[in-house]
């Protein structure tokens, strides 16, 4: 594969899954290949017609010559263009992680359409709406993470509760009230999320979540940096028991 042609691994993508390894190898050495050949190839695939060539045209586009992205700009375009004109679920939660990766945290262009996908009936596309508002202190990003943190899929609460909690520096009541709400989440990514959202909050009520996470047979490495996220020195005691556990 590290010597085939551009044409080569979109054929080769084209005859796996999106699961499999193999295709994620090819997006993975196209995207490092950052050329106008491959954005000239991948831009071919957003035009076909074929869900599973949008896809991987959106894959590839997504992180093309990352972390540069020089071809950020012409990228989104394309991808703008096809999030209006496609219905695929698997498609749209490819364009929408896409935008994710190429928008910048102030760019708020077009996200009347983003959150428009917020109430879609598939867990794919509000996946994707989460991922392509994941660092946005605009108002009608975090009102969105806030919706969508409540979602009936615990992948979505997940991702949606830690963008509120860890992917932005915005605080408010509103926030807060969101990551509260998650502190019995039955996912238990979810309720870590929120812990590590309020810990960083500084938010007293945490420290109770803390202490019985610390005082457990095995925390997780997770607690630890929520407890150091919260900064209370009396917690250290808790913290020295397990000094296997915490990286230098």
């Amino acid at each position: 594969m590290k010597n085939w042609k551009v044409s080569t691994l979109i054929r080769r993508a084209l005859t796996q899954t999106i699961e499999d390894d193999t295709y994620w190898k090819c997006v993975h050495k196209l995207q490092l290949n950052a050329t106008d050949e491959v954005f000239d190839a991948a831009a071919e695939q957003c035009r076909k017609r074929s869900n599973a060539s949008r896809t991987l045209g959106a894959n590839i586009l997504g992180q093309l010559g990352s972390p540069s992205r020089p071809y950020r700009e012409p990228s989104l375009k394309i991808l703008w263009s096809l999030l209006r004109a496609v219905k695929s679920p698997p498609v749209l939660d490819s364009i929408l992680v896409a935008i994710g990766h190429l928008q910048e945290e102030t760019d708020t262009r077009n996200i009347r359409l983003i959150v428009g996908f917020a109430n879609h009936e598939s867990e794919l596309v509000r996946f994707g709406v989460v991922n392509a508002l994941l660092s946005k202190t605009d108002p009608r990003a975090i009102a969105t993470l806030i919706r969508l943190s409540r979602d009936q899929k615990s992948d979505v609460r997940d991702w949606a509760t830690f963008g509120l909690g860890s992917m932005i520096s915005a605080d408010s009541p509103r926030i807060r009230r969101a990551l509260l709400a998650r502190l019995d989440d039955p996912d238990c990514d979810t309720r870590r999320e929120a812990i590590m959202g309020l810990a960083r909050r500084k938010l007293p009520v945490i420290r109770s979540w803390l202490l019985a996470e610390l005082q457990s047979e095995s925390p997780t490495s997770f607690v630890f940096e929520a407890a150091i996220e919260f900064g209370d020195p009396t917690l250290l005691p808790l913290l020295e028991k397990h000094p296997n556990s915490i990286d230098d």
